[in-house]
């Protein structure tokens, strides 16, 4: 008796935690949907937020190119600085050996000129014992020179050579001393040379300085550029991850949102047009809509079905170009592409026949035409098989 009022107990408990857990869960389904709602009442209202995160990615690009660009000259720039500083290092070794085999020609031209100097000092000394012979010999009678010669003629010939071996000094000091003018000059010459290249070693080395100086100023705002375009890249990601949620946010909506339109869809050019592309594979690529040409005329594009329009795109020169897309409920959506004028705006209701736009040449497109696509649950179809 006692077990059984315990097992229904038990029962009675297991019901109880059932039904609150079931209250739980309905609690959160309304709090996500009314979440949901707060976020986005319509179709239109998401589109308009996808709108402006598209509008901040295109900017974003814009600059990310810009970025890159200035990227590219940065590294440019480094890479003219870099050869640079290649030559004036190759410029610096040639003027620093330059300079020790200069200084080296200055050492050797030094001890050339000391050399001279005591040659020129003993030619010298030589000369001053002469002439002092020859004083000393001039000084003397006629008598003296007599006694001491051996005959008058030997007395002549002994002053003869005496002067003879003077004026051979004389010559001698002449050319060292014309030799030792020479070398000086050499020497003056070198130490000129070594001066000069010393001021051009100078004036390369500011140079160095200089580029040196650039090549770390451009380093550095290359790295910081490098951490923008990381920050801008970052950005873009995000921008893509909440533009994707929307888009899937928005495919739920046109699956669970309004009825699909079950009969025909309107042909969306008016007046005359023909085909000129199907669906399928085109060019070796899924050509995700059908094309219609209007004989090079701007003609009216039609909205094919009632709907909301959902995305209005002003890009002439993406694949596109210029389009619209207009929801039809049901998880059908209609795409009207290359146009060169728009006449609606995200969120507007058309009815079917109402003109969107006309048709244009934007994108990538070859003449003047419409590229119309069908798409069910967000996945292109054959729109023929809905004409």
């Amino acid at each position: 008796m006692i077990g059984s009022k315990r097992s229904c107990g038990r029962g009675r408990m297991t019901v109880k935690a059932l039904a609150l857990l079931l209250v739980m869960v309905l609690v959160t389904c309304l709090l996500v949907s009314s979440v949901w709602a707060n976020e986005y009442k319509s179709i239109g209202e998401a589109r308009q937020e996808q709108e402006k995160i598209e509008s901040q990615k295109a900017e974003q690009e814009k600059e990310l190119k810009a970025k890159r660009s200035r990227e590219e000259e940065l590294k440019e720039e480094l890479n003219d600085l870099d050869r640079e500083l290649r030559q004036i290092r190759i410029e610096l070794s040639r003027l620093n050996r330059e300079i020790r085999t200069t200084e080296k020609d200055i050492k050797i031209t030094e001890n050339e000129l000391r050399e001279a100097e005591e040659r020129l000092k003993y030619q010298e000394g030589l000369l001053v014992k002469r002439l002092r012979v020859i004083y000393k010999r001039g000084n003397i009678s006629y008598l003296e020179a007599l006694l001491e010669s051996s005959s008058f003629a030997d007395m002549l010939t002994r002053f003869y050579y005496l002067k003879v071996l003077a004026d051979n000094d004389l010559m001698l000091i002449e050319k060292v001393e014309e030799e030792k003018a020479v070398i000086t000059a050499k020497k003056e010459e070198l130490v000129e040379k070594k001066g000069e290249l010393e001021g051009t070693r100078r004036s390369v080395a500011d140079k160095k300085e200089e580029a040196d100086r650039n090549v770390t100023a451009r380093s550095r705002v290359l790295n910081e550029l490098n951490k923008e375009i990381q920050n801008i890249i970052q950005h873009l990601s995000d921008l893509e991850k909440a533009s994707k949620k929307i888009e899937d946010e928005i495919r739920r909506m046109n699956i669970s949102g309004g009825q699909r339109p079950t009969g025909a869809l309107l042909w969306p050019v008016e007046g005359h047009s023909y085909l000129t592309s199907p669906f399928g594979m085109r060019w070796g690529v899924p050509h995700t809509g059908i094309d219609i040409g209007t004989s090079g005329q701007p003609s009216r594009i039609l909205a094919a079905e009632s709907g909301e329009v959902f995305k209005v795109v002003y890009n002439p020169t993406s694949g596109y170009g210029n389009y619209v897309m207009v929801n039809h409920g049901g998880g059908m959506t209609t795409l009207y592409a290359h146009l060169s004028s728009i006449s609606v705006s995200v969120g507007q209701n058309v009815n079917r026949g109402d003109p969107l736009g006309k048709a244009g040449n934007t994108g990538h497109s070859f003449g003047v035409h419409l590229h119309f696509e069908v798409r069910i649950n967000g996945t292109p179809v054959d729109p023929y098989g809905y004409l």
